[in-house]
């Protein structure tokens, strides 16, 4: 009896157990529907159904994709950007050299890349023993009190190149063509200034017949551009218009060389061939008076001279320095022949 009693509260534990559990599963459910259905009515102001429901989730979804898109296309141009800091933002070649000869005007090079974010181009000559760093153009604007220094004016802004007209054998040295971004990016660019001359072909005293044609070729020596002009002097007189005399001039880019096609011995003298803001060379011509004589006695690429016999008046030859040969030889043989006395 006893153990039918216990059988009978034990079965009511366990029917109460489970309704106990059913009750609270219940809640559960009815608290999750409350919390969502109270989330949806804050977000739209009112009651949805089902499917709006599902609406709304899915458009939690692609606002959480929209996001992330933004988010890696954030990332992307700040990548983009740590790239261009790291490029160099000039066109021109670092540590470019520039020939230029004293006297002449030269442009030393500094182009950027187009659209570049290059703030403010300087130009400045580095240190060099007791020189100090010069500052020498702010943008476009001159900075130094030295007017030889310019911006070469472009047509278009991607070209900053720094004029220096003249230049001048004091100007050898490091140029720095720098933009003023963060961090500061820079070209060096190294001027070599050399003197150039003038230099006639040739020996420093040559000797024409009359009436033959004259010809003097002056080469420029270390030119890195051409002259503006080149002029013939004879002695102090400039020649290169003196085209009734017979004169002729003709240049390239090596040099320049004077003709005349028949000189007189009035012409002889002094010839200087002048470059402008080069060093002038000048050589001696003398003018000999023979008539019907070959051209130069003296030929102008070996440097030899050739001895031409001269003929005196009345057709006789001279051989200066082999007639008093001629005449020991002949009084000597007849001697050497003789038999002797004995």
């Amino acid at each position: 009896m006893l153990y039918q009693l216990l059988l009978v509260v034990a079965l009511l534990q366990i029917q109460k157990l489970d309704c106990w559990e059913t009750k609270l599963r219940h809640q559960r459910k009815h608290i999750n529907d409350d919390f969502y259905h109270d989330e949806e009515s804050e977000a739209t102001g009112g009651h949805r159904s089902q499917t709006d429901t599902r609406k709304l989730v899915r458009g939690h979804r692609q606002d959480r994709g929209g996001h992330h898109k933004q988010q890696l296309e954030d990332n992307r141009v700040r990548t983009k950007e740590d790239e261009n800091k790291n490029m160099s933002i000039f066109r021109s070649a670092n540590n470019t050299i520039v020939m230029a000869h004293a006297g002449s005007r030269t442009s030393l090079p500094c182009q950027i890349f187009k659209d570049s974010q290059h703030g403010v181009i300087t130009w400045g000559l580095l240190p060099e023993g007791d020189r100090p760093y010069t500052l020498l153009t702010v943008g476009d604007s001159l900075y130094t009190d030295n007017l030889r220094f310019s911006i070469e004016k472009p047509i278009r802004h991607d070209h900053w190149n720094l004029l220096i007209n003249p230049v001048t054998l004091a100007d050898s040295g490091e140029y720095e063509c720098q933009a003023t971004i963060h961090p500061p990016q820079s070209i060096i660019v190294k001027l070599v200034v050399q003197e150039a001359y003038a230099e006639i072909i040739g020996t420093k005293e040559k000797v024409f017949k009359s009436e033959s044609k004259l010809q003097l070729v002056c080469a420029l020596k270390q030119a890195t551009s051409k002259p503006e002009f080149i002029f013939w002097y004879h002695n102090d007189r400039m020649i290169n218009y003196d085209h009734n005399e017979g004169i002729s001039v003709a240049e390239d880019m090596s040099g320049s060389t004077l003709t005349i096609s028949s000189v007189s011995v009035r012409q002889s003298g002094n010839y200087t061939c002048q470059p402008s803001n080069m060093k002038s060379d000048s050589v001696i011509v003398t003018i000999l008076a023979e008539n019907k004589s070959p051209n130069a006695l003296q030929d102008k690429a070996s440097g030899n001279t050739v001895v031409i016999p001269q003929v005196a008046a009345g057709g006789n030859m001279i051989l200066p320095g082999y007639s008093l040969v001629l005449i020991v030889v002949v009084y000597l043989v007849p001697l050497a022949v003789r038999p002797s006395s004995t």
